[in-house]
């Protein structure tokens, strides 16, 4: 079920950092001497964009929400997504990116 596929802690705002098991793949490092701030809140937007093209509409995608699940390297990146989620899609599930996963995805996938 999504809780076991993606981690508890990144559903919640608290947790020690774990990550997916799917890796980092696409993932944005900061730059040399920057603490990425504003790249990673660009690149979070794009992460939550995705996720709710995913699962907006008629079905839900799953492999493009567990593709862009695994895209999470850190808490702040998991809290930086679901801050961009709110402010961008509050007509979807409140903008609650959580609810939203637990919505469209089954307990199953």
């Amino acid at each position: 079920d999504i809780l076991r596929r993606v981690g508890v802690d990144l559903l919640t705002a608290e947790g020690d950092g774990a990550m997916f098991a799917g890796g980092v793949e696409g993932a944005v490092p900061a730059a040399d001497g920057d603490d990425g701030g504003e790249v990673r809140r660009t690149w979070a937007l794009e992460v939550s964009d995705e996720l709710y093209e995913a699962m907006q509409g008629f079905g839900t995608d799953e492999d493009a929400v567990y593709r862009n699940l695994a895209r999470v390297r850190t808490q702040d990146d998991w809290q930086k997504i679901r801050e961009a989620f709110f402010k961008s899609r509050a007509g979807f599930h409140n903008g609650d990116l959580v609810a939203a996963l637990r919505a469209e995805l089954t307990p199953k996938e």
